[in-house]
């Protein structure tokens, strides 16, 4: 497992996140995409799916919060 060999590996971290997310387990997947940015704070990719979970969460402010570093980072 690439974790294994390199625990800060934040593309093995985010997909971990996403087979959670995409699995009913978003507790878990909100872990992984912490620890995504927390290793990366530019990776955009983390950022779209914590606010997929707080949306889901009914946390809009927060979800908004995450989309606008989102689009901050990725600079559209």
């Amino acid at each position: 497992m690439a974790l294994q060999l390199d625990p800060d590996f934040v593309t093995a971290v985010h997909n971990l996140g996403t087979v959670n997310l995409t699995t009913g387990n978003a507790v878990e997947a909100l872990k992984y995409f912490e620890r995504a940015i927390e290793i990366d704070p530019k990776f955009v990719p983390a950022y779209g799916n914590l606010a997929v979970i707080h949306l889901g969460k009914g946390e809009k402010e927060e979800a908004i919060h995450n989309l606008q570093k989102n689009i901050g980072i990725a600079k559209f």
